[in-house]
């Protein structure tokens, strides 16, 4: 138990490696080597493996939920820097084959992206649930206004697909890591609640008498996390099982179907 401990916290030291603020990109590494992480701690719920001290050191380890109006905010500023030093180069296709029909870059164009690049950082200034909701948004929007202009080249309308189509999935892709942060926080509370009384909680809300609050006790949209308890074991879901899903529905990963982490004490 003792090396799983470490072995997992590794994890969170690789994922730090891929802590840049520096692109999407990186973000995007960031997020799913934080997800495997939070993968395998919920894996190891099942059995008895951990004792108090453990779990609570792998609490504190996911404790911090990730600041995303900062993130968005440094992460846009650095993609802003690389686009604009590969606009003053003159030389798009550093952006890839999708802008080679753009001749040359006037002042204009860079006026465009500036003016552009101020609305994408305002999509990510409030919370994360109302960025997902905004990046959706301004996504169909560009879409709608592409498609009325009837753009006929890459040249037009550049702007918005130099980075609008990665908006809305990044701040999806933000949404689900921390769905899964708190889903797996919340396992370990209620492993936690298992190793100091014996037995399972009878409601999430029984969580509260060891100190636990209203929020962690919910997703990121503020709905509660579907709980039932067993004699041996307990399940935690992201939401209840639909009518006519089954069991081979349920996914035990990071996927945006059914999340559910089984905690037991075989």
């Amino acid at each position: 138990a003792a090396r799983a401990v470490e072995a997992i916290a590794a994890q969170q030291v690789v994922a730090e490696a891929f802590d840049w603020h520096l692109a999407f990109v990186s973000e995007l590494v960031h997020l799913a080597l934080l997800d495997m992480q939070y993968t395998t701690i919920q894996r190891t719920l099942f059995c008895e493996l951990w004792s108090e001290d453990q779990v609570d050191r792998l609490l504190k380890e996911i404790a911090t939920p990730i600041d995303f109006p900062f993130r968005w905010k440094t992460t846009l500023a650095s993609e802003r820097g690389m686009a604009l030093a590969t606009m003053e180069s003159g030389n798009l296709d550093r952006l890839g084959q999708a802008y080679s029909p753009v001749p040359f870059v006037t002042p204009r164009m860079i006026e465009s992206y500036l003016d552009e690049s101020i609305v994408w950082e305002t999509l990510g200034a409030e919370d994360l649930n109302t960025a997902v909701r905004l990046t959706q948004q301004y996504e169909a929007a560009s879409r709608q206004r592409l498609e009325r202009q009837g753009i006929s080249t890459r040249s037009d309308g550049w702007v918005e697909q130099l980075l609008g189509p990665a908006l809305s999935a990044c701040t999806q892709a933000y949404a689900r890591s921390e769905r899964t942060r708190r889903l797996t926080a919340l396992a370990l509370q209620i492993k936690a609640y298992f190793l100091r009384h014996g037995s399972w909680p009878d409601s999430l809300d029984a969580l509260k008498e060891d100190g636990v609050n209203e929020a962690e006790l919910c997703l990121p949209n503020g709905n509660r996390f579907f709980y039932v308890p067993g004699d041996e074991s307990c399940e935690l879901a992201d939401r209840p099982r639909r009518p006519g899903e089954s069991d081979a529905d349920d996914d035990y990963s990071t996927s945006p179907k059914r999340q559910v982490v089984i905690i037991g004490h075989h």
